[in-house]
This record gives C-alpha cells, sequence and structure tokens, in this order.
C-alpha cells in the first residue's frame, strides 16, 4: 500500500498576546505583525498594546522599536492613521515593513513639522509601502532619508509644498535603492528636486512612477532627479511618467559623472525635458552634441528627436517624411567618425532643399557624397566641389590630381598657388588620362607659367586648344565655357620645366555625376 505524502500549506496559526489568534500566510509574515492606528480608541505606545487592530500603537516609531531585526517583522499602519511629526521615525531595525493600508486619502498620512528628515533609513532592507506625505510644515530636509542598503520605497504619495525642498534623499550608503509605484505632486514654489543623490550610490532602479513636477507656475528648482554631480553608478531609471503641470520641467539635473546608467523608455509630458529612448541615455545630452557614444546601432528613432530639432526652415515641404526613415537607417556604421559634433547649426537650411533627400537617394542605408554638402563633397548649385590638397608642381613630366570614377561632367576645375613658381620656363596644361581605350587628350593647351606668384589662379576655358588662363591676386571671372564629359581615369597636370618642386599649387573642381556611382576624388 502506497504513502500518502501531504502537501504543506503556507498558512500558520499564531495566537496573539491580548488578541484574538490569526492565520497568517507565512510566505508573505515571516515574524510578527504590529497593528498601528493614532486614531483608535485603545491606541497606546505601551507593552502589550499593538498586537491587533483594536489595541494598536498610536505611533509608527514606537512599533519599530518592538521590532526584531532580520526576522521579517512587519508593522501594518490602518487607514485614517495620521501623525505630525516633532522628530524623525528611525528606521534601525533591519528587515523590516512598514505598510500603509488604505486607498487614497484613506491612506496613513504623515506631516514633517521638525528641520529634519521625516523618516530615517539607517539600516538594511527595510520596505515602506503606501504612507502619504503632507506638504511639510516645517523646512524639512527630506521626507525620507536613505543611508542604507536594499531600502525599497513603493506606493507612497508625496505632496510637495514650500518647505519640502527634497522628498526622498539617498546617501553613499543607500545602495541598490528603489523607488517604484510612487505618486508625487509639486504644490508650490520651493521644491528642489524629488530625489537627490547626496553620495555615490550603485544600482538604484527607479521605476513605474508618476512625477507631476510643477503646480502650473512653479517646476522644481532643479529637476526631478538631481545627481548632485555624484558619479552615480548604474542607475535603471524606467517605465516613469514626468508631467509638467504647464510649466518647463527638468528631470534630470547635474548628471554629469552619471556612469552606466539606463534611462528608458519613460513618458514625458509636452514641457518635460531630457525625453529618452533606449541606446540614448543621461550621458548623451550635453549642450550642443550628439556623440559618437550617444548613437547606437539602430538607437536613433523619433522619440529622439525633439521637436524642434529639425525645423521648417531646415526641411523644405515634403522632403523628409516618416518613410524616409527606415528602423535601421541611422547606425553607428554608416554615421562613423563624422558623427562626433552634430550641433544646431551643422545642417543650414541651404543644405537640404526640396529633393536633396529622398526615398530614392535613401537606399540600403547609404547616401552618396553627392547629396551631401559643406564637406569633402560640398555640394554647390553648380555640382559637387572637390579640392586637392596644395602639393609641388612635378618635375619635367605628368602627374594625377583627381581620379574620375564613371562618367562624370566637368563645368569647372582652378588652380590656385599656395607657393610662388620658380624663376624657370615652364609650359603647363592639364589633360585627361582614360583607363579605357580612348587615348590621353590635352584639356587645353600650355601657358607658361614661370614665375607665377602666390595668390595666382590658372583656369581652362573648355576649348581644348585654347592656353590654360593664369591670373594673379584678383577676383576672377568663371572663364570655362563649355562643359566636357570625362570618362573613368584621372585628371593630369603636365609640366615641362622644373623649378626644383618649390611652386605649390591647390586643385578644385566642380563636377556633376552623369550615372549612379560617379564621382571625382583626389589623387
Amino acid at each position: 500500500m502506497g504513502t500518502i505524502v501531504g502537501t504543506r500549506s503556507p498558512l500558520f496559526y499564531k495566537s496573539v498576546r491580548g488578541g484574538l489568534p490569526a492565520v497568517l500566510d507565512t510566505s508573505k509574515y515571516t515574524g510578527n505583525i504590529f497593528f498601528v492606528d493614532s486614531n483608535a480608541a485603545g491606541a497606546s505606545d505601551t507593552a502589550g498594546y499593538g498586537w491587533g487592530p483594536d489595541n494598536p500603537f498610536a505611533t509608527i516609531d514606537y512599533a519599530i522599536g518592538q521590532c526584531t531585526a532580520n526576522q521579517g517583522d512587519v508593522i501594518l499602519v490602518l487607514p485614517g492613521h495620521a501623525e505630525t511629526l516633532a522628530a524623525e521615525i528611525a528606521v534601525d531595525k533591519a528587515g523590516i515593513s512598514i505598510i500603509g493600508l488604505g486607498k487614497g486619502s484613506a491612506a496613513p498620512q504623515l506631516t514633517v513639522n521638525f528641520v529634519g528628515d521625516g523618516i530615517n533609513i539607517s539600516t538594511a532592507s527595510a520596505l515602506i509601502e503606501n504612507l502619504l506625505f503632507n506638504e511639510a510644515t516645517a523646512a524639512a530636509t527630506s521626507n525620507i532619508n536613505v543611508a542604507a542598503a536594499n531600502a525599497i520605497i513603493r506606493g507612497v504619495r508625496m505632496d510637495q509644498g514650500a518647505n519640502d525642498v527634497d522628498a526622498i534623499t539617498v546617501t553613499a550608503a543607500g545602495e541598490l535603492f528603489t523607488a517604484e509605484d510612487c505618486t508625487v505632486f509639486v504644490t508650490a514654489n520651493g521644491p528642489d528636486c524629488w530625489i537627490k543623490f547626496e553620495g555615490v550610490v550603485d544600482r538604484p532602479i527607479i521605476r513605474r512612477n508618476d512625477v507631476l513636477g510643477s503646480d502650473g507656475t512653479n517646476a522644481y528648482d532643479d529637476g526631478v532627479f538631481d545627481f548632485f554631480l555624484q558619479a552615480v553608478t548604474n542607475p535603471l531609471i524606467y517605465d516613469n511618467r514626468f508631467g509638467d503641470g504647464n510649466a518647463a520641467v527638468t528631470v534630470f539635473a547635474n548628471g554629469g559623472n552619471v556612469v552606466g546608467e539606463v534611462i528608458g523608455p519613460n513618458s514625458y509630458a509636452a514641457l518635460a525635458t531630457n525625453a529618452d529612448n533606449t541606446g540614448v541615455t543621461l550621458a548623451s545630452f550635453a549642450a550642443d552634441s550628439i556623440t559618437a557614444a550617444a548613437i547606437a546601432a539602430n538607437a536613433i528613432d523619433a522619440g529622439s528627436i525633439a521637436a524642434d530639432a529639425i525645423t521648417a526652415a531646415k526641411i523644405a515641404a515634403g522632403a523628409i517624411d516618416i518613410a524616409t526613415f527606415a528602423a535601421d537607417c541611422l547606425t553607428g556604421g554608416f554615421l562613423k567618425a563624422n558623427v562626433e559634433s552634430v550641433t544646431a547649426n551643422a545642417i543650414a537650411a541651404a543644405a537640404i532643399n526640396a529633393d536633396a533627400i529622398t526615398n530614392a537617394k535613401v537606399a540600403d542605408n547609404t547616401l552618396a557624397a553627392e547629396q551631401f554638402a559643406l564637406s569633402a563633397g560640398e555640394k554647390t548649385t553648380d555640382g559637387v566641389v572637390v579640392t586637392r590638397a596644395t602639393a609641388a608642381l612635378p618635375q619635367t613630366t605628368s602627374v594625377a590630381i583627381f581620379t574620375v570614377t564613371g562618367l562624370v561632367l566637368l563645368k569647372r576645375i582652378v588652380g590656385y598657388v599656395t607657393t610662388g613658381v620658380g624663376a624657370v620656363a615652364n609650359a603647363t596644361k592639364l589633360k585627361a588620362n582614360p583607363t579605357g581605350v580612348g587615348a590621353t587628350t590635352d584639356l587645353c593647351s600650355t601657358v607658361d607659367v614661370n614665375n607665377a606668384v602666390a595668390a595666382s589662379y590658372f583656369q581652362i576655358t573648355g576649348t581644348f586648344a585654347n592656353a590654360m588662363i593664369k591670373t594673379v591676386d584678383i577676383p576672377i571671372a568663371k572663364q570655362q565655357a563649355a562643359e566636357i564629359v570625362i570618362s573613368p581615369g584621372t585628371i593630369e597636370v603636365d609640366c615641362a620645366g622644373n623649378d626644383g618642386g618649390g611652386g605649390r599649387v591647390s586643385w578644385s573642381v566642380t563636377y556633376v555625376p552623369l550615372e549612379s556611382g560617379a564621382g571625382i576624388v583626389a589623387a
């Protein structure tokens, strides 16, 4: 015959001194349970009380004194309980829980009426849940000060009035602090922040809270969170909702030394700043920059761009729409090294015209150089401008100064003398040297650049038989009357003379690509 094995119930029958026996769920309540209710007729801060709701303690502080550390003692604060605090409540028994019962205005209420911390958590693993802090009636330093590890503040409501400068303060001892499911209201001018970090704290978790950071006129003087320039490490701040009450509210203040933060996703009202998205963290928001570190792969989406970051003046009608930005259109690989300094003025209105960036141009995460302005491939109304750094003229030979890929339309080429050419006969011309079957072709006939001084210019007319034009030190009109189609290959400068390499010239071309992928780069 088999053996019948029973299943153990978590319910435990417990006799209570001075009260009726209770059946407890030991999965939640492993230690003693004490009751606090200032409104009960039988309430007293006296030994033998506190074991039931009919003979409760009158104050939370006295109940804490009856607890035993690290056995899971619980203090149940009954609906309607109210205390005006003339001194701090010292949570100095490790592992205890202070749980308020009652909803809304029936939740237990505390009013700080002295200069100090309403509750000071000085031992580890304390839980404070479902209490309501009214506006302080004296200059309180905090509603709750966290000065021990693993503290949890859950479901607490705080009304911050003129005397509530900082609602929660966290010292360096407050490691692994958690604030969750709380509700916070600014009700007057005076509050600096909701949570202030007064020391280096590791791994605080702040989640699922609702914070209304102004009363419609007066907002936090610092921010919802004041990191106080402390090197707080690995904070997790997510699933919070930050309201503005129709006044501008800063969410994160003094966070320049924060390390390893994960911030977001959070919800922000229109005037609550520091809106975040996954991959964009607190340290990313320097004054005018989006840094390479701030842009992780695929980390920029619509929520990452503030309402006025791209204005109508910068983008002509229809130029950039939602369809233009595919899910992974901006990636770390695409932005690469030049992403370090994208400032507010980096994209001028003229840089993006009605058809400058189109769906056809944005394919496979690629924007070709000719679509961009004011860079190594500068786009003007004439075409793309490419400049070759100044270099010595070749000595009785020719040398490539530009490389051509695909078919391009050469609209202009200019040489600018940066160091005077030596006093020696030097017949100089430009020519195109294709990589295909065609022959090398002179783009002009020669001009003697003997003794050409610095600030001289060289140009061509576009007619191959005409000599290259040389002018000196004055603004010059556009000289190339005819445009030239250049095949893949090189554009070369040919010098008959030898000035010992003293003369130096910077060359610039303006061109238009005639086929996809075509372009000119400095050789």
